[in-house]
């Protein structure tokens, strides 16, 4: 409130501000509730960097993604405190590979999401059904990296089936090397997508890296995302689902005439949108771990072994087979220096020339007193001609 004071200069009028102690009270609460929160955005960026696993390999792994701020929003909901895994920590951070974790709870040992198979089932009546998600750090920077963290998965459209009461994902992380850990059994839930402004915001790697699965991905929704850019530039307008169907039908093209600067430029003004998903850990599966403590060393020691083999076994055929079709590249030379040599040398006779011995030449006059010797060929004899430049004569042998 402003009380108008006069004073005794008619001409002299000031406004004094009065405060309400109410208002000040209001001042104060929002300082105090801004301190806060800088101290809690402090504090949740100490416990970010506790959840980066320094076993990871690749050097550009953390340098892609969100900001601190923006992260540390999005994880809010779900927490950034760790679950607490029912193993000691070492034996938890002891890594498999793709091919254990498949041999072991069945599912194909490539893709981000797959299942025990039914034929695995029925092979295994003892194992229970698992629905694992394999993610690497290149494609989602803030997946989860240390058993039990939370985190945020990047989706490019494939999970829109996926529903807040669906059973959790055993989780696996890329370390590198053909190294696989397991961290606990995930909750996803949907979060808001990166806005434009976020996306822009991005480093170039990590939109070359998203772009790039766009441009040359196999999946279904790669080729349904190139099909809906290919249209906007034929059309020259955003394409109907009709349209999108319509050239879907054309089963033969994959539409890869559609490039990064494409794919980006429909990011750029928010028609492609990357999708978020918090991953929080509910649970911790002490079965698969325990799995990889005790087998895994033995399965990959026979695995190495049975690779070498079949490495050695390819080489061998290789050689076997290089050695059918031609002679070495050092024979072939010496051969063709033997045929410079002697350029009238019976056609299937030895590169090398031969011993003579008694039982297989003889030396003939050929009437003029020159005493040639005659070479014997399968059993019939060659002698030069001096007179004929066509090939030798050749006669029976007496």
């Amino acid at each position: 409130m402003s009380i108008l004071v006069k004073s005794e200069d008619e001409d002299l009028k000031c406004r004094v501000e009065t405060v309400s102690p109410d208002r000040t009270q209001s001042r104060k609460r929002r300082r105090v509730a801004e301190e806060e929160a800088t101290e809690t955005l402090g504090e949740d960026k100490k416990k970010l960097k506790l959840l980066k696993n320094p076993k990871i390999k690749d050097a550009n792994a953390f340098k892609l993604g969100l900001d601190e701020d923006t992260l540390a929003a999005r994880l809010k909901p779900i927490g950034l405190d760790v679950y607490t895994v029912p193993m000691d920590q070492a034996d938890a951070s002891v890594p498999g590979s793709r091919e254990f974790f498949s041999h072991h709870f069945g599912g194909a040992p490539q893709g981000t999401c797959r299942s025990s198979g039914k034929k695995f089932l029925q092979d295994h009546p003892e194992a229970r059904r698992r629905d694992f998600i394999s993610l690497k750090l290149t494609w989602n920077p803030h997946a989860p990296s240390i058993p039990g963290a939370p985190g945020l998965y990047f989706g490019a459209g494939a999970e829109d089936d996926w529903t807040e009461d669906m059973s959790p994902l055993s989780m696996l992380i890329f370390l590198g090397s053909g190294q696989w850990l397991y961290l606990g059994e995930y909750k996803m839930g949907r979060t808001a997508p990166l806005t434009t402004r976020e996306w822009k915001a991005q480093s170039r790697l990590m939109k070359s890296t998203w772009t790039a699965q766009t441009v040359t991905g196999e999946e279904w929704y790669h080729r349904q995302d190139r099909i809906r850019i290919h249209l906007r530039k034929q059309l020259g307008r955003k394409p109907t689902d009709e349209d999108c169907r319509a050239a879907a039908a054309d089963k033969d093209n994959q539409f890869m005439t559609v490039t990064a600067k494409d794919v980006e430029h429909e990011y750029d003004i928010g028609d492609f949108q990357v999708n978020i998903w918090t991953m929080k850990c509910v649970g911790y599966d002490e079965e698969i771990q325990q799995t990889v403590l005790d087998k895994f060393d033995a399965f990959d020691a026979e695995l190495k072994a049975k690779r070498a083999e079949t490495k050695r076994r390819a080489g061998e055929s290789k050689v076997k087979k290089e050695g059918r079709s031609r002679p070495k590249k050092e024979e072939q030379v010496e051969d063709l220096a033997l045929l410079k040599e002697s350029p009238r040398k019976k056609p299937g006779a030895s590169g090398k020339k031969r011993k003579r011995t008694d039982e297989d030449s003889d030396t003939e006059s050929d009437g003029d007193g020159d005493g040639e010797s005659i070479r014997v060929v399968g059993g019939y004899t060659a002698r030069p001609s001096t007179r004929n430049p066509r090939p030798n004569a050749v006669r029976k042998r007496p």
